[in-house]
């Protein structure tokens, strides 16, 4: 069946806008066996994987060649640690299979969209802004009806709304906030500027480290961006001012938000952790590793113990990973370092074959990259995210995360910026 270029950008119009409508949705289903969003991403993956297949296999074999390889080291991964694997949860081993299955078939369906050049920008922006609102409507109700669930189960401060995930809410919001705040650059209308003060209000009320630094850096980059535009002169523009009174404020009012709690010395850690040792050398070696330890959130750890499977490991496993987790032994538990546990998980054949796709897509990329402010900004938007994944996790094997990653990735393929430009579509066909 051919699908033209209309339908195409409908069809990506309306999946961007119903993302925050499963997250929501995954939330309040979550104690069921199987939450709507994982039903709803696992039909969508089987589909796109379907879809890709037919359509590299009649146009282009290398990508079908691409596409097969990294689902067979998938495979060859998965049933590798059903038979070798000392405890092998059945459950959460087939779920994170399920999650990089995602992130690739995602990867390959922005490539093939890529390449079609039939997407409006104007599209992408105006399904992105509705989208904002939607999770930032839901994320205020949350808390002014009191239902909103914590971002830390202890120690630490912060609201994540009716989301499941904290982690996962903090880079999608990074994401759609960037994306806004170049929307904001050139269409001023009013829905643009109440999207963007709603994601803006949540930066610091989330909590996580991740959501706040990464939304200082996109705030900075704005900031530097209009006093460079206007030669330092923001009065002579009375949306650049405004823009300023409101960010004056929001710097003002942090100290009185969960992130200013947060960041309070010594605020977030455990008792036992805070009795440092009084000679001058010790102490200063142990307030060391407690910053180290409380930027990655434990995760050295995690990392350490699973090296340690890897290491031990036989040469098969070595080659195709471990599998979720390592070897565990009661609750398994990944680095939550996306590309360590994409290398632990898949071993250097498996996770070679995954990354193929990411390196081919990268040079697409560049290919179409232009020295201009919104591809600058676009390209800093998917740096944080992938910094993030390298340091935090919930990225690439966050199906929710890795959906919305892939709109900056399509706005970088298609051309520049149009608020202007209509609606209709060219009808090109597959």
């Amino acid at each position: 069946m051919k699908i033209d270029a209309y339908t195409r950008n409908k069809l990506i119009f309306v999946l961007i806008i119903i993302q925050p409508i499963i997250d929501l949705l995954t939330s309040f289903t979550s104690q069921f066996p199987i939450s709507i969003g994982a039903f709803f991403r696992a039909f969508t993956m089987m589909v796109l994987f379907i879809s890709l297949f037919v359509i590299f296999y009649r146009t282009d074999k290398k990508l079908l060649f691409f596409l097969s390889a990294a689902f067979l080291g998938i495979g060859i991964s998965f049933f590798l640690n059903v038979f070798t694997k000392p405890n092998f949860i059945w459950f959460s081993e087939f779920n994170f299979y399920l999650k990089a299955s995602y992130f690739i078939v995602i990867v390959f369906a922005t490539i093939y969209v890529i390449q079609k050049k039939s997407l409006y920008k104007h599209d992408l922006y105006k399904a992105t802004t509705i989208a904002s609102f939607i999770v930032g409507l839901s994320y205020w109700l949350a808390i002014i009806t009191n239902t909103s669930m914590d971002s830390y189960r202890y120690y630490t401060s912060g609201h994540s709304g009716w989301f499941f995930s904290a982690n996962e809410l903090s880079v999608i919001i990074l994401i759609l906030f960037g994306i806004l705040s170049i929307n904001l650059m050139y269409n001023k209308q009013l829905s643009s500027w109440i999207a963007y003060l709603l994601l803006l209000s949540m930066i610091p009320m989330i909590g996580t480290k991740t959501a706040f630094l990464g939304g200082l850096i996109l705030i900075s980059m704005l900031i530097i961006y209009h006093l460079w535009r206007l030669k330092l002169q923001i009065w002579k523009d009375i949306h650049a001012s405004a823009l300023f009174v409101i960010l004056i404020l929001f710097f003002c009012l942090i100290p009185y938000t969960p992130m200013g709690t947060n960041t309070q010395p010594g605020y977030g850690l455990p008792e036992d952790q805070l009795e440092i040792d009084t000679t001058e050398e010790k102490a200063t070696s142990t307030k060391t590793a407690l910053f180290f330890h409380k930027v990655l959130s434990s995760r050295d750890i995690f990392f350490v113990e699973i090296k340690a499977d890897y290491m031990e490991a036989n040469t098969f496993r070595k080659l195709f990973g471990l599998g979720y987790a390592g070897d565990y032994q009661k609750e398994p538990k990944l680095v939550e370092m996306d590309f360590f546990d994409l290398f632990f998980s898949f071993g250097v054949v498996a996770s070679s074959f995954i990354l193929l796709p990411i390196i081919i897509l990268g040079k697409q990329l560049l290919l179409s990259f232009a020295l201009t402010v919104e591809h600058l900004f676009l390209f800093v938007i998917i740096g944080l995210s992938l910094g993030i994944a390298f340091l935090a996790g919930h990225v690439l094997f966050a199906p929710s995360v890795i959906s919305y990653l892939a709109i900056p990735l399509l706005l970088l393929g298609v051309d520049e910026y149009d608020y202007t430009e209509t609606s209709k579509l060219h009808n090109s066909c597959l």
